[in-house]
């Protein structure tokens, strides 16, 4: 992970902050819709408000985990914990019906700093593309 946890967070922040307040939203709900069949209603819930939930608890308990270290020291050692990504990749297979979990299983990972080859659902495959978008559009 060339990037910093700090840099990796803003980018899932500034996600969630494009899903809340552009018209990111309207196009994925309306996606979810169309590719899922789901309500107005359930779309809001499933691709809006879940996955933004997602997005920002992700960089909080990231950002915690990153800044937690030994709480004591032995006199003359100083003991710190470093977190480093994992040897490889990691895949992320998204569920067919329930768009806040496809955008999640591979956000979570990459906020680690881990790469991530992540495969959406055949019928998500719009909605999915759009998330992708959002990401590309955040950094």
């Amino acid at each position: 992970a060339a990037m910093s946890i700090e840099d990796r967070c803003s980018i899932f922040l500034k996600a969630a902050d494009l899903l809340s307040a552009t018209e990111c939203r309207a196009e994925l709900c309306a996606s979810v819709m169309l590719g899922q069949g789901k309500t107005v209603w359930q779309a809001e819930i499933d691709a809006a408000l879940e996955t933004i939930d997602f997005w920002r608890f992700a960089t909080k308990f990231a950002s915690e985990i990153y800044a937690s270290q030994p709480p004591e020291n032995d006199a003359g050692v100083w003991n710190r914990m470093e977190y480093r990504p994992l040897e490889g990749f990691v895949a992320a297979i998204s569920p067919f019906n329930f768009i806040a979990i496809g955008a999640n299983l591979p956000s979570s990972p990459a906020i680690m700093g881990n790469v991530v080859l992540w495969k959406p659902a055949e019928n998500a495959m719009y909605a999915s593309y759009l998330v992708y978008k959002i990401f590309e559009r955040s950094g």
